[in-house]
Formats: C-alpha cells, structure tokens, sequence
C-alpha cells in the first residue's frame, strides 16, 4: 500500500475543499444584506485548517512518491477516506459560526450535504447566515456528481492518471461511449453539470429569485439533494404569482438529473434512437407519471381537490421524491395513507444508475422485475 501516494491525493483533494470555503467567504464578506462578516471570518478560518492539514499531507505526498498512476487499491482507499475527510471538514463552518452546531450535528450536516442525503439537524433555517447556507448548498454542488469524480477531471490536467479512482468512484462506465481516456469522460460529465446548474440559475434568476436564492437552489436542484435557505422549501414561493412556473423549472431539472448523466452524451452526439431505448429512462419517466396520474385522481375524487392543483401537488411532490431532492411545496404528510405508502415506495426506488439521484435505482428495480 502506498500511504504517500494517497495521502498526496487526498491532501490535493482537501486543497480543493478549502478552496471552496474561500469562494464562500468572499461571498460572505461582500454580502452587505446580512452583514456576515462573522460568517466569513469563520469560512475563512475553516478553509485554513483545512488548507494546513492538506499542506501537511501533500508535502510527504510530493517528496517520497513519483508515481503518476493511482492503482486500483490506493483508490478504493481514496473514496473511502475521501469522503470521510471532506464531511469531517466540511462540518467546521457549522462548528464555528453562531448559532452553532454541535460536533456531531456538524459533521451531520456536512455529510448530508457532500453525500446529497438531504436531512438537516438545523432546525430554523434563516437563523443562519447566508454565507454558512451557501457553503451548505455548495457541499450538495460538490457532492453531486461525485467530489472525486470532479477531482477526477482536475488530476487529468497535472498528469495523474485516475482510471480505478473514476470506477471506484462512479457507476458511470466510459466504454459505453467509446471515449479512449477516462479523463475525456469524467471532463466531459463535469462540463455538462455546469451547464445544467447555469441553465436552472439563469431560469430562477429570470423568475424573479436573488442571485443567491437561484444560486442555492440550482446548486440543491442539479445535485438532487434539496436543501433550501427556506425552511419552507420551494413552498417559501407560493404567494408569487410564478410560482406554479418555479415548480415546472424545477420539475424539469429534477428529472434530468435523474437520468443516466452519459444519456447527455449521447445527445449532444444526435443519437436520440439511443436515448428513448434506455430502459432506465422510460422506466423511470413512466413510473412517476402513473404515480401523478393515480395520487392526483384519488384526491380529486375523494377530498374534492380540483384536478389541476391535485396534478400540480402531485407532480412536484413525485418527481421530488422519486428523484430523492425532498424539495416540498405541500405537506404531504395529511395526504390519504394509501398515497404516502406510494411515496415511500417512490423513496426506495430513486432515479436511474448513472444520476445524482439516491435510491437503489430504477435498473436494479427492472432486473428483479
């Protein structure tokens, strides 16, 4: 085992995570509203610890080790380790900045958000400040298509090749595509990931939301992970006149990034008689339709709901779940129990192998089928 090859890796890993707690701080201290110069002083803090124990780890990495390959049991280590790591430093924004979490809620909060999960233990929101809920939202940014997989695509520049990292990271498979360098793919899924986190913001930004309101919620919504700066969740936009539109917006991303991320691949080359044969996709597009179709007519018909808000509740409430975002508009919780048993079926299943989506994933579902 070589430990000076990996703690180089994952010292450069954590550079990258303090370097992402430095863009937040200077958001924080630029941002005037809020006042959150506490807030950048802590982020700023938090990305010097993290900077120094990656200063320490990359030293040893650089002077005993040449080596430009990452065997497959150094990764396996790598992931592992790596995503502890990050939870473990991602949590001290939350340690250190008022009102405060506990050690153990704060290494919770960070690993909700690097792993997408989505729960949270703060229990207002808006108490903090803006810049600790930026950092929040960019550890779901960071986590969605996989932080290593990210990495990935940054090792290929400095010469390191990371085949084992990308496949013991990532279910994405690059022979699919005939792609000669894992490099290629992992470059190529990262660049479409901006592209659809620009696309959702620029869309938010238009309907009427903040920079930082549309910031957050691209950053939850691309990744599948739903946390919001509102404790009421896209519900904090139901007196606006768009809002019915802010929940298509959604919708529609929330599916995207349900589906197998090299589909888009695929698309950019043309090759749209691949796309609708997946059976991932059709799958999964077809089960959340059917899920709407019976949760909206069962509460039409028996609690005189009229049908277009029942199939717009239902619609955002399904592809929300299904996808595993958790973003809410409505308290599903006094739905019929028949349609909460649906929901969590729709929890379990999550989206398709190859997304930001959780869930055992729609392919597993259509093998034991």
């Amino acid at each position: 085992m070589n430990f000076y090859l990996i703690s180089r890796i994952l010292g450069l890993l954590l550079t990258l995570e303090a370097v992402a707690m430095i863009a937040c701080g200077l958001f924080a201290k630029w941002d005037v509203v809020k006042g959150d110069n506490e807030a950048a002083s802590m982020l700023f803090l938090s990305a010097a610890i993290t900077g120094g124990v990656a200063l320490l780890a990359i030293v040893p990495g650089i002077t005993k080790t040449k080596h430009d390959t990452i065997p497959k049991r150094e990764a396996i280590v790598i992931v592992g380790l790596g995503w502890i790591l990050c939870s473990v430093f991602g949590g001290l924004p939350y340690l250190l900045c008022p009102p405060y979490l506990t050690p153990s809620g704060a290494f919770f909060e960070s690993a909700s958000g690097f792993t997408t999960t989505g729960s949270s233990v703060m229990v207002v929101i808006e108490e903090w400040p803006r810049g600790i809920l930026l950092w929040r939202a960019s550890t779901q940014l960071l986590g969605g298509i996989g932080i290593l997989v990210l990495f990935v695509a940054l090792l290929s520049y400095i010469g390191v090749s990371s085949k084992s990292l990308f496949h013991n990271e990532s279910s994405f498979r690059s022979g699919d595509l005939g792609l000669a360098r894992i490099q290629d793919t992992a470059t190529l899924l990262l660049r479409i990931y901006v592209a659809l986190v620009l696309a959702c913001l620029f869309g938010l930004r238009a309907m009427g939301m903040t920079w930082y309101n549309a910031t957050c919620h691209a950053f939850t919504t691309i990744s599948t992970g739903g946390l919001s700066p509102h404790s009421a969740s896209i519900g904090y936009y139901a007196e606006w006149g768009n809002s019915w539109l802010i929940e298509l917006w959604l919708l529609v991303f929330m599916t995207l990034c349900s589906l197998n991320f090299l589909l888009f691949i695929v698309m950019m080359r043309n090759n749209w008689k691949r796309v609708f044969s997946d059976a991932d996709a059709r799958w999964f597009v077809g089960i959340c339709v059917l899920v709407t179709v019976f949760i909206a007519a069962g509460r039409s018909y028996n609690d005189g709901i009229s049908p277009v808000t029942s199939v717009r509740e239902a619609a955002f409430t399904v592809v929300s779940i299904a996808s595993t975002t958790g973003f809410g508009t409505t308290d599903y919780d006094q739905w019929p129990t028949w349609a909460k048993v649906l929901i969590a079926c729709l929890m379990l299943i999550g989206g398709c192998a190859g997304s930001t989506a959780g869930g055992f994933k729609v392919g597993r579902l259509i093998v034991f089928a």
